[in-house]
C-alpha cells in the first residue's frame, strides 16, 4: 500500500514539476542503489528527526525505497507525457477559434461506438493514423513511429432528416467497421473544447490521458472503409472479438424491457449509459446511487459470488473453482472495457482469488497492490476519478465498516447484526468518498447513504439474474431456454421498476442534492487522509509505529493534527476570504458571451448567458460559484449566443429578476427566452442611456447606451447605426474604487462611433486608474474602432470567444490591441477569465495554455 502511494505521489510531482523523463529515472536509480547499500549496514548520512530506529537501517532501507519508487513514478509520468508530446500531428490541431488546414488521414480503426437516439444519430469512431499527410509533409507508421501514438476521435454524423430511413451504403459501410479495418478520410483535427471553467469536466484533458490528442468531425460521404487484405494481427483479433462480443452481450441483456428499464440495466450491469436519457442519470445523482451506473467492486464482487456458489453447486471446489473463478471475473472485467474501478476492482479479486486463505493477506495490500499495478501500466489513471472513487471506498470498507457497525451495535443493541453492518457499509463508503465528490463535483446527496442501504441488496438481485439471461440469450438453449429467459426478464423488470420507484420519491424530496461552497482540494485530501488514519489505528493498524509516544496523541501523530489544522484554516472555503473584493468570471460558453459579478455582499449578476449548449455547464458553473443563491439576470441583446444559455437558470427559478435595454429599436428576443420569461414570471427592467447607481456601498453603475427610443429620443437616423441588433446592445460600466469594467455587449463599429458623437459622453469616473474592457461582439474586426478604445484607454482585455466560422477575433482587432499594449485574455484558449480587485489594483487569471492538454496548466496571475 505504501509503494503505491509512493508511485502516486512522485506523479503527483512531476505533474507540477516539468522535469525530464531521463532525470527523473536516474534519480530513482541512485536511491535504488542507495537502498541497496544501506541493506548492506554502511553507515548513512540520512537523518530523520524525531524518528526512532528499529534494528540497524531499518528505517533507512524504508525511506529509500519509497524514494526510489516515488521517483520512478515521476518519471513514468514524465515519459509518457514525452512520448505523447512528439505526435507529429499536433502542430495541426485547431485550437480555439484558430483554424488548421485539413488532414489527409488513413487511420486503423481501435473502437467504435454508435450515438444513441436521443442525441444526434451518428458513430463514434477511436483512430490509430497509419498515414497522414497535411499540405507537403507526408508521415507514416513505418518511416515515423511517433505517428502511431496518438488517437484521433472521428465522429460521423447522419443525415437528420433521414434518421427514420433505410442506411445508405456509405453509412451501412460504417456501422459494420470493426477494430482492425481501416479507413480514409480528409478532416480538420482539433483539440477538443468545453471543460474550460474550475470545477468542470476537461474533456481535452480526459481523452489525452487516454492517448486522443484530437477530434475530428465528418459525415459519411467524407469516410472511405478500406478493408485488410491479410490475416490480422493478434491484437486486433482479440479487439474484434471482445468488441463483438460486446455488441452481442449489451444487446441481449435488456432486449424487450420497456423504457427506461432497458437502459437501466444496461448501465448497471455494462456500465453502457448510452441509452440513458439526461434526466434519468440526474435522478441517480440526486438519489446519491450514481455508482450502480458504473461497474464497480459490486458488480465484480457479484459475478464472483455468483460464480462461487454456482460451482459449488455443481460439486466445484478448491484452487480449480478459484481459477476459473478468477478467469470468468476477468472477462467480465474486460467485456465493460476495463476502466479504472472495475479493473481494480477486478485485479483485487483475482489477487484474492489467487491467494486463496492464505494467513496475513492485508485486504489494504491488495488495494494497494492494484493501485500501484494499474499506475504503473498507467500512470494518468492516478487522476481518473472513477479509479479515486474505487479506491477511497474500498479502503473506506476496509478501515471503518467494523468500528462503525461496533459503535451501531452499541448504541441500538437490540437490533440485528446483520442490520449494523449493512449500515456500517453504506456510511463508510459516502464519509470515504465525501471528500473527492466535494472537491469534484461540488454537490453531495444527503440522502445517499438510506437509498443505498435500499438499492444495493437490489442491485445484488439484478446483476447477477442480468448475467444469467445474457448468457443464457448468447447460447444456442431450446425451448426451456426461452422459458428461463421469459421468467429472469419478468424478474428484472419487477426490480427494475421498484429501483426506479426507489430513486423517483427520493430525488423528489426537498434538499436530495446539495451544493456546497467549493473548497481546496487539499483540505479536503487531507481530511480525508486523517479520517483513514485515524479509523486505521482504531482497528488496530498503527502507521506511525517509528513515532514515540510523546509524539502521539490518542494514537495519531500530533504533527499531523496540527498540519490538517494549519491546512484547513488556511485553504479553507473561499467564501470566507476576499469578502471585500470584487470578483468577475469570464466564463468560457464556447462562442458566446456570460459574466458572472459577486460584488461584496451582494446578490451576483450574471451579465449574458452564452448559447444554448452552453446552458447546463453554466448553470453548474453559477450554482458552483454561489451556491444556492439566487441571481441578477442581464441581458445585454436578444441574440442567442447571448441569452439562450440562460433558459436552464429561468426555469429553474435561480434567477430573480431580469434588465435589459430597450429591445423596440433592434431585433426581438427569441421565442424560446421570452416564452420561458413569460412562463416563469420574472420581473424585468429596462434601462436606458444616461440610467446609473450604487450597487451596495462600494459598487456604481451607469447605462451607456443604447439610446431611447420612445417619445422624445432622438431619431434612430441620426445615429448612422449598421447593424441595428448589435449595435443596441446593453453597454454600460462596473466601477468599483478606481477600477472601471466596461461591458459594450456586441457594440460594432458604427454603434460606438454613434456614441462617441453623443454630446458629452460618459467618460470613466474621475480619479480611475485601471480599465478592464469585454471586448465587443467576440473580438470581430467589424467591432473595432480606434477612437472608441482610445478613449477608454484599457490596460486589459477580454475576449469571449469559442469555436466559429466567422473569423472571429479579427487579426485587426487584435493588432489594434498589441500595439496599445493592451494585456488581452481569450476564453477560447485560456478558458474561464477570473478577475478580482480591491477598488485600487486589479488581479486576473488564467490557465497557462498547454498544447498536449497532459499537464494540470497552472493559474497565471498578472495585476495592474
Amino acid at each position: 500500500m505504501w509503494l503505491g502511494a509512493a508511485w502516486s505521489a512522485g506523479v503527483l510531482i512531476a505533474w507540477r514539476q516539468e522535469m525530464a523523463a531521463a532525470l527523473w529515472l536516474g534519480t530513482a536509480a541512485t536511491g535504488a542503489v542507495s537502498m541497496l547499500i544501506s541493506s548492506l549496514r554502511v553507515p548513512s548520512p540520512l537523518r530523520l528527526p524525531g524518528v526512532r530506529r528499529e534494528g540497524p537501517g531499518s528505517w533507512r532501507k524504508d525511506v529509500l525505497l519509497l524514494a526510489a519508487t516515488a521517483l520512478a513514478g515521476a518519471g513514468a509520468w514524465s515519459s509518457r507525457v514525452e512520448v505523447l508530446s512528439f505526435w507529429p500531428l499536433l502542430q495541426y490541431r485547431s485550437v480555439g477559434a484558430e483554424r488548421q488546414q485539413p488532414v489527409q488521414l488513413e487511420a486503423e480503426v481501435v473502437d467504435l461506438q454508435g450515438l444513441p437516439p436521443h442525441r444526434e444519430p451518428g458513430w463514434q469512431i477511436w483512430l490509430r493514423p497509419w498515414q497522414a499527410r497535411a499540405g507537403t509533409r507526408q508521415w507514416d507508421r513505418v518511416s515515423t513511429p511517433a505517428l502511431s501514438r496518438g488517437q484521433v476521435l472521428l465522429t460521423v454524423y447522419r443525415d437528420s432528416c433521414r434518421f427514420f430511413e433505410a442506411l445508405t451504403p456509405a453509412e451501412r459501410a460504417i456501422a459494420q467497421l470493426r477494430p482492425g479495418d481501416r479507413l480514409c478520410a480528409a478532416v480538420e483535427l482539433r483539440l477538443p473544447s468545453g471543460g474550460g471553467n474550475p470545477g468542470q469536466f476537461r474533456y481535452a484533458t480526459y481523452l489525452a490521458r487516454h492517448g486522443v490528442l484530437a477530434v475530428a468531425y465528418a459525415t459519411p460521404g467524407q469516410v472511405q472503409v478500406r478493408r485488410i487484405a491479410g490475416p490480422l494481427s493478434p491484437s486486433n483479433r482479440l479487439r474484434r472479438t471482445l468488441f463483438q462480443w460486446r455488441q452481442r452481450a449489451v444487446a441481449v441483456t435488456g432486449e424487450g424491457l420497456d423504457w427506461p428499464y432497458q437502459g437501466m440495466l444496461q448501465g448497471i450491469f455494462w456500465g453502457d449509459r448510452q441509452a440513458l436519457p439526461a434526466a434519468v442519470q440526474e435522478t441517480f445523482t440526486r438519489s446519491g446511487v450514481s455508482h450502480l451506473l458504473a461497474v464497480s467492486g459490486l458488480n465484480v464482487a457479484l459475478v464472483a459470488a455468483a460464480a462461487m456458489v454456482v460451482g459449488r453447486r455443481l460439486g466445484w471446489g478448491g484452487a480449480g473453482l478459484r481459477w476459473v473463478t478468477a478467469l470468468l471475473v476477468g472477462g467480465y472485467v474486460l467485456l465493460v472495457g476495463a476502466g479504472g474501478s472495475a479493473a481494480r476492482a477486478g485485479l483485487m479479486a483475482m489477487f484474492g482469488l489467487a491467494l486463496g486463505k492464505r494467513q496475513g493477506v492485508d485486504p489494504l495490500n491488495l488495494l494497494g497492490a492494484a493501485g500501484l499495478f494499474l499506475a504503473i501500466v498507467n500512470p494518468f489513471w492516478v487522476f481518473d476519478v472513477g479509479l479515486l472513487l474505487s479506491l477511497a471506498a474500498t479502503a473506506g470498507l476496509i478501515l471503518w465498516t467494523r468500528p462503525l457497525a461496533q459503535l451501531g451495535c452499541k448504541w441500538l443493541p437490540w437490533l440485528p447484526v446483520r442490520w449494523h453492518q449493512s449500515w456500517a457499509f453504506s456510511v463508510a463508503a459516502w464519509l470515504s468518498t465525501l471528500p473527492l465528490v466535494w472537491s469534484n463535483f461540488g454537490e453531495v446527496s444527503p440522502y445517499g447513504v438510506v437509498t443505498n442501504l435500499v438499492v444495493v441488496p437490489l442491485a445484488a438481485w439484478l446483476v447477477p439474474l442480468a448475467g444469467w439471461r445474457c448468457l443464457i440469450r448468447m447460447l444456442p438453449l431450446p425451448y426451456a431456454g426461452r422459458v428461463v429467459d421469459q421468467f429472469l426478464a419478468q424478474a428484472l423488470e419487477v426490480g427494475l421498476r421498484l429501483l426506479w420507484w426507489v430513486l423517483q420519491q427520493v430525488g423528489a424530496w426537498p434538499g436530495s442534492l446539495l451544493r456546497l461552497p467549493p473548497w481546496s482540494p487539499w483540505s479536503l485530501l487531507g481530511l480525508g487522509s486523517l479520517a483513514l488514519l485515524v479509523a486505521g489505528t482504531d482497528v488496530g493498524r498503527d502507521p506511525f509505529r517509528y513515532l514515540g509516544r510523546r509524539d502521539r496523541l490518542g494514537g495519531v501523530d500530533r504533527r499531523v493534527v496540527a498540519g490538517f489544522i494549519l491546512a484547513l484554516a488556511l485553504s479553507g472555503p473561499r467564501w470566507q476570504t476576499d469578502r471585500h473584493l470584487l470578483r468577475v468570471w469570464f466564463v468560457d460558453v464556447g462562442q458566446g458571451d456570460a459574466a458572472l459579478i459577486q460584488a461584496p455582499g451582494q446578490m451576483p449578476l450574471l451579465v449574458d448567458g452564452g448559447p444554448a449548449a452552453a446552458g447546463p455547464s453554466l448553470r453548474e458553473f453559477v450554482k458552483r460559484q454561489v451556491g444556492g443563491a439566487k441571481v441578477g439576470l442581464v441581458v445585454s441583446h436578444p441574440h442567442s449566443d447571448h441569452e439562450q444559455g440562460l433558459i436552464p437558470i429561468v426555469e429553474n427559478q435561480e434567477a430573480r429578476w431580469l434588465v435589459h435595454g430597450d429591445w423596440s429599436s433592434g431585433e426581438r428576443s427569441t421565442s424560446a427566452i421570452r416564452d420561458c420569461l413569460r412562463w416563469a414570471d420574472l420581473p424585468e427592467w429596462v434601462v436606458k442611456q444616461g440610467d446609473q447607481g450604487q450597487w451596495g456601498n462600494s459598487v456604481y453603475w451607469q447605462v451607456l447606451w443604447p439610446p431611447h427610443s420612445g417619445e422624445g429620443a432622438p431619431p434612430a437616423e441620426r445615429a448612422g447605426l449598421e447593424n441595428q441588433g448589435n449595435d443596441h446592445s446593453l453597454a454600460f460600466t462596473i466601477g468599483y474604487g478606481r477600477v472601471c469594467l466596461l461591458f459594450p455587449g456586441d457594440m460594432e463599429r458604427s454603434g460606438q462611433a454613434a456614441w462617441l458623437r453623443e454630446p458629452g459622453p460618459v467618460s470613466p469616473r474621475a480619479g480611475t486608474s485601471v480599465v478592464v474592457l469585454k471586448a465587443p461582439h467576440h473580438g470581430a474586426d467589424s467591432a473595432w474602432y480606434a477612437p472608441f478604445v482610445d478613449f477608454w484607454n484599457p490596460r486589459a482585455a477580454v475576449i469571449s470567444v469559442g469555436r466559429n466560422g466567422y473569423g472571429q477575433p479579427g487579426s485587426t482587432f487584435l493588432a489594434g490591441l498589441e500595439q496599445r499594449e493592451v494585456a488581452v485574455w481569450r476564453t477560447d484558449l485560456q478558458g474561464a477569465v477570473r478577475l478580482r480587485t480591491d477598488g485600487r489594483r486589479v488581479w486576473i487569471a488564467a490557465r497557462a495554455f498547454d498544447p498536449t492538454q497532459l499537464r494540470f496548466a497552472h493559474w497565471e496571475e498578472r495585476s495592474f
